[in-house]
């Protein structure tokens, strides 16, 4: 079953390092249709294995990248960052009068 929330993918990017993640539940909100880390077709074991293989040759390219899923993770999902989405929801949602 797809996880719908990957926790560990937003502690990865915090902790500046490469993402894959099967295209599947949050997986693609969180990497942001892969600007912040690698998607592959779930269950799709080729696919998975050739985005290990290009993390490891592009490694000294990926810099842009993890910086990228870093700065990501430390706005959209820390603390402060969720407090604000969910302010914001309320706030869109909340019968008028309300606010």
């Amino acid at each position: 079953d797809a996880e719908p929330f990957g926790l560990t993918l937003v502690e990865a990017m915090l902790a500046h390092v490469p993402v894959i993640a099967s295209n599947a539940g949050a997986s693609s909100e969180i990497l942001e249709s892969g600007k912040a880390g690698g998607l592959v077709a779930a269950g799709d074991v080729g696919a998975l294995a050739a985005a290990i293989q290009n993390v490891i040759a592009d490694a000294p390219r990926l810099a842009p990248q993890l910086d990228y899923a870093q700065k990501r993770a430390e706005t959209v999902y820390a603390v402060s960052g969720m407090q604000n989405s969910i302010s914001n929801l309320l706030q869109n949602v909340a019968p008028r009068g309300l606010s």
